[in-house]
């Protein structure tokens, strides 16, 4: 789940440890050449600085940190990461009521996905239908009284996207999940091709 993990520092940050790893190599440097890095380091702030300004006032949206920190510390904190435990019991754990969600994709025929929008990320739910109280032993009575939606295996997934409209993160969603399809349908073409070859020979 590496949505969880934290937001990796920005490219440019490497190039800074690479300036001042490079100026401790030289200690004999003089001090006009000491000088000149100092310079290109402030200069080199001030316009990382300027570039944040600048995002920040063109509208490029951030995240909840606060929202995302909340639901962070509750699948960390809970037992198995929510595995396993009721939708129910999840919704109200991680406050789930009332926020907009969207299916997505799962090969499972009893199986489910849903995205849950806020501002900046989401949350991915893996859920599976079991019968209630998570026995998967088999029930009694109508189907639709006694199956409910649990956790599955898999732990939520928490990505911070940066995105507002829960429309545009769902079409990238489903652009990403055909152009994949795409892709391995056109390997499995080429496998095939190769394997009939080889079969001809």
């Amino acid at each position: 789940m590496s949505a969880l993990a934290a937001n990796k520092r920005p490219a440019l940050d490497a190039g800074t440890g690479v300036s001042l790893q490079f100026e401790r190599q030289r200690p004999g440097a003089s001090e006009a050449g000491r000088y000149c890095l100092g310079s290109m380091k402030r200069a080199r702030t001030s316009i990382l600085l300027g570039f944040s300004l600048l995002l920040g006032a063109c509208g490029v949206p951030h995240y909840d940190r606060v929202r995302y920190q909340q639901m962070e510390q509750v699948i960390i904190q809970s037992t198995n990461m929510l595995a396993g435990i009721s939708l129910a019991d999840a919704s109200r754990l991680l406050n789930l009521q009332g926020v907009l969600r969207d299916k997505a994709y799962t090969p499972e025929p009893r199986a489910e996905v849903r995205f849950y929008h806020f501002q900046g990320f989401y949350l991915g739910l893996d859920l599976t239908t079991l019968p209630r109280g998570g026995d998967s032993s088999p029930g009694t009575g109508d189907a639709g009284e006694r199956k409910a939606l649990w956790v599955g295996s898999s732990w939520p997934q928490l990505c911070i996207d940066r995105l507002n409209d829960p429309k545009i993160r769902m079409s990238n969603y489903w652009d990403n999940l055909n152009a994949s399809f795409r892709r391995r349908g056109a390997e499995t073409k080429v496998i095939e091709s190769r394997m009939t070859a080889e079969t001809n020979k």
